[in-house]
């Protein structure tokens, strides 16, 4: 045969390269395909690996530095005045690492968040703690300041025991070796043993002296603190009330003015150099020295807290200098400047007394007749709350029960006496108490609260989202396997080829099903971001929901407010007898509405518990998380029946069988991963809720502990809140019979001045008549003469 052409040659060339060229296209874009599936396969078994080094256990992910972090956390917490955060954090610490070297420090600062809260019994158990282990070295520098604290818990509680054992270790310290603040509360300390409580714990008044112990030691330790420590204004202050109450006035008085000699910078420092005028004044006015007396008096300030005192004793030093004018402008300054103060009823008695003194009778008259109009319909009031009741005692036994988290010591005076209300020092000291037990409780309750919502949390079916280093380490899971889902779908892609030669129909059949589920491959991610993206998305139904029973809970507590306000109209608009019906009435109907309110708030604190569960609980693992889980598995099975289709009609490929093997070994390393991340959530969990369990005994315990207390504040503040009622009402019947006596001598100087005019006319008139009598008898004797 003649060879062909070379134009022929290579038109046939042409047309054979045109014909294969597409399917040579195709192998290599699937063999660019299998080379980056196998790059990506190798970048997922490195992160795989990655991950199994990553340890899990709890102790090996704190850094070796994790206790003084948290001791900074605390510190942070306590510097931004969020005690009970600060004190959570310092609670960990002491009970969880007792033997590392910040454990003195976060005892003693555990000790300041306690007692900066209001929980001086607990305060004081720390500090004393801190003192019991003096002889440690690494305690020493926290001595002092423990020492003061409970020298300052003393005197606030009024309990001195075991107090008197911590004075051996100052006596073995040198003066110069004692902080300011300890040298002071030391000071502070033996003078509130040596003063009874009836002059106050920080004395303002002279008055009547009361017995007191032996005053040395206290002066004594006064004398110590040094000219340069910040508390010696105070000192100086204290000295001088000592001397005071011993009668030595005159040396009082020198360290009273040099207290008020001295510069005042802070807010401490006026309050005492206003104590120490105040001092002043009154030193002044028993020494007879009454210009002093007044120039002291007037020199606090009219924004002082003092003021109202300053004014009314100014008024009896121009009393006692016969300034009656002068008296009643200091009076009425009282008045004008400070309407609220307690001194006003006795300063309108004292002034309509000036004015009556005064010969002013009609003013006198209507001052009296106002002190009867304001105090008597109050005098009223509180007799009807006794005729209304016929076990009073009772009743404020069960006021301060039911009001033992928020107790208003006004709560149980009509509201026209609450004005007037003063506080002894027992009431004080019953106030404090109810405050620290209403602290008390409301730490018990938070703990409870925090004992139930990780409970909760705890109690799911997957805890793993509750940690968060473990919920990193499942989310890193769910990305790889979703990246592994492209890789197996990129693999078997390539074979579509082989699947066609096969001329299998269920294998095409096969084929249609598994590229249906790959167009739902785009929604699922492959990043970590990704992933923790979708679970957000989850949560925020649940932030939703938060943000609706918020709405409810702020809708309540306005519907509460409202029933407050009903209450309190009714029982001061309707005192009148023959209204007790009605009042009745209205009380029961509030009460129903009151009880639906409490059922509410309960139902909204459940669901709260449930959401925030729900949020704990909420990432890998929920409905979506599953939804993917279940579109790979299904994938992955009908990869493996195309296989094995394609296998029985011996058109696979051995390169294609390795990339989904080792996609599938790669899937089961990040089972067992899964497997060990879950396994230490529930090892976590199991000790957490060990934990939980103790802490449920003892908040028990302190539950019962806590009723035992309240069952004493109950008739040990309900006894005292019953004696300050019954001194407040006699303290408004005798302002009402001083004010009606006052009336009485009104009407008796009138009668008075009226009896002195009616014998002054009677006196003239009967000079006049003696005159006229006289010049009669002269006339008649000059008649009668011849």
């Amino acid at each position: 045969m003649a060879p062909r052409p070379r134009w022929l040659r290579w038109a046939l060339l042409g047309s054979l390269v045109q014909a294969i060229s597409p399917t040579a296209r195709g192998l290599a874009q699937d063999a660019a395909a299998l080379a980056d599936a196998r790059r990506e396969l190798m970048v997922i078994q490195a992160d795989v690996e990655r991950m199994r080094q990553t340890p899990l256990r709890t102790e090996r992910l704190r850094s070796s530095t994790h206790v003084e972090e948290r001791l900074t956390d605390g510190e942070l917490f306590l510097h931004l005045e969020d005690y009970l955060r600060a004190a959570v954090i310092f609670t960990d610490i002491v009970d969880n690492y007792p033997d590392h070297q910040v454990y003195p420090e976060a005892l003693f600062l555990l000790g300041e968040s306690l007692y900066q809260g209001g929980d001086y019994l607990g305060a004081r158990d720390k500090y004393r703690e801190l003192v019991s282990r003096s002889g440690e070295s690494s305690f020493a520098r926290y001595q002092q300041r423990a020492l003061g604290r409970l020298l300052e818990l003393a005197i606030h509680l009024q309990d001195f025991d075991g107090v008197d054992e911590h004075f051996a270790r100052f006596d073995s310290l040198a003066v110069g070796d004692l902080e300011p603040a300890t040298a002071y509360f030391r000071a502070k300390y033996l003078y509130a043993r040596a003063v009874p409580i009836s002059v106050g714990r920080e004395p303002d008044a002279l008055g009547p002296v009361p017995p007191v112990q032996d005053l040395t030691s206290a002066q004594n330790a006064f004398e110590q603190i040094a000219q340069g420590s910040p508390y010696y204004a105070q000192a100086l202050y204290f000295r001088g009330v000592m001397l005071t109450l011993q009668g030595r006035l005159a040396e009082g008085l020198g360290l009273f003015q040099r207290v008020v000699d001295m510069e005042a910078a802070t807010d401490q420092q006026r309050t005492i150099r206003e104590l120490a005028l105040l001092a002043l004044g009154r030193i002044h006015y028993e020494r007879s020295q009454l210009e002093d007396a007044v120039v002291a008096y007037e020199a606090i300030p009219r924004d002082s807290d003092r003021f109202d005192s300053a004014q009314f004793e100014l008024a009896w030093v121009q009393i006692r200098m016969g300034r009656g004018w002068r008296a009643e402008q200091a009076l009425e300054l009282l008045e004008i400047a400070v309407p609220e103060s307690p001194y006003i009823p006795d300063a309108r008695l004292l002034r309509g007394n000036l004015l009556l003194r005064e010969g002013r009778l009609d003013d006198a008259a209507l001052v009296f007749d106002e002190v009867v109009a304001t105090f008597g319909p109050i005098r009223e009031d509180l007799d009807r709350m006794v005729a209304n009741r016929a076990d009073l005692a009772r009743y404020f036994r069960e006021l301060v029960s039911a009001n033992l988290d928020a107790f208003d010591v006004h709560a149980f005076l009509p509201a026209s006496a609450r004005q007037w209300m003063e506080l002894g020092p027992e009431m004080e000291r019953a106030m404090d108490t109810l405050a620290d037990l209403s602290m008390v409780r409301e730490l018990t309750r938070e703990t409870a609260n925090i004992v139930e919502r990780l409970s909760r949390a705890l109690g799911s079916k997957s805890p793993v989202n509750v940690f968060s280093d473990l919920r990193t380490q499942v989310e890193f899971a769910e990305a790889l396997r979703n990246r592994l889902a492209r890789v197996r779908q990129t693999v078997v892609t390539a074979e579509d080829k082989l699947l066609r030669a096969s001329g299998s129909a269920e294998a095409v059949q096969i084929h249609n099903r598994r590229v249906a589920l790959e167009r739902r491959f785009n929604q699922m991610a492959t990043t970590h971001e990704g992933v923790v993206a979708q679970a957000d998305e989850a949560r925020e139904g649940y932030t939703v929901q938060s943000r609706e029973l918020n709405r409810l809970e702020v809708e309540l507590m306005g519907l509460n407010a409202r029933i407050v306000a009903i209450d309190r109209f009714v029982h001061e608009a309707y005192t009148e007898p023959h209204l007790a019906g009605g009042v009745r009435a209205y009380e029961e109907e509030l009460q129903v509405h009151r009880s639906q309110v409490a059922e509410y708030e309960a139902q909204i604190r459940a669901l709260a518990l449930d959401i925030e569960s729900g949020q704990l609980q909420s990432g890998v693992g929920d409905d979506s998380f599953r939804r993917d889980a279940q579109l790979r598995q299904t994938y992955r099975e009908l990869v493996q029946q195309e296989r094995a289709v394609l296998q029985a009609s011996g058109q696979s490929g051995a390169e294609l069988d390795k990339l989904l093997a080792d996609v599938t070994a790669i899937e089961a390393d990040l089972d067992a991963l899964e497997e060990r991340v879950h396994n230490v959530a529930v090892e976590r969990a199991t000790e957490m809720k060990r934990v939980l369990a103790e802490e449920q005994v003892n908040l028990d315990g302190y539950r019962s502990h806590l009723a035992d207390m309240e069952q004493g504040a109950e008739d040990v503040i309900g006894g005292i809140a019953h004696g300050s009622f019954l001194k407040t009402r006699g303290r408004f019947y005798d302002l009402e019979v001083r004010a009606e006596v006052g009336g009485i001598d009104v009407a008796w100087a009138e009668r008075e001045e009226h009896r002195m005019r009616l014998e002054t006319l009677t006196r003239e008139r009967n000079s006049s008549l003696g005159v006229l009598d006289a010049e009669f008898s002269e006339i008649m004797d000059q008649g009668a003469k011849p």
